[in-house]
């Protein structure tokens, strides 16, 4: 922690009301929800609707004229981790009590796996193909493995 930082201030931290903070509205990928359809989603299994988005999306992919490789792809992107959110504002506010540096956020966990997993791959066999897209991911974190990977979940 930094020096002045008590264990007390870093657990208000975490326990921060954020509720006079402004923050914005819930969105999903980038567009604002209204008050009824961010009602109707409280109630989807998110696992379920994976599944129906896949199907469709290789659906659409076929009559595209594009394969099922593209479609998966296309299906297993993650959305950008929303910062203004309450408890990412909190984290924000513990992490600045610390001496991690300022760029704790770079590169984001998507983007960090991929390049990881690619590196990994042209490490073990430095012929493999590269596909669209694969040589700008690891180029946006050259030095993936010197990353350890920590997985941490409910």
């Amino acid at each position: 922690m930094r020096a002045g930082v008590t264990p007390a201030a870093l657990e208000a931290a975490l326990q921060w009301d954020v509720s006079g903070t402004p923050t914005s509205a819930p969105t999903v990928g980038g567009v604002t929800l209204p008050p009824e359809i961010e009602a109707l989603a409280k109630g989807v299994d998110p696992a379920a609707a994976q599944k129906m988005f896949q199907r469709i999306s290789t659906d659409l992919f076929a009559k595209a004229g594009g394969d099922a490789a593209q479609a998966a792809q296309f299906a297993s992107q993650t959305a950008a981790v929303d910062w203004s959110t309450p408890a990412a504002l909190r984290l924000i506010r513990a992490v600045g009590m610390t001496t991690l540096p300022a760029n704790w956020r770079t590169p984001d966990f998507a983007t960090l796996r991929d390049a990881y997993a690619l590196h990994a791959r042209r490490k073990r066999k430095p012929s493999a193909a590269l596909y669209g897209g694969d040589q700008a991911t690891m180029n946006a974190v050259p030095n993936a493995l010197d990353y350890i990977p920590v997985y941490a979940g409910r």
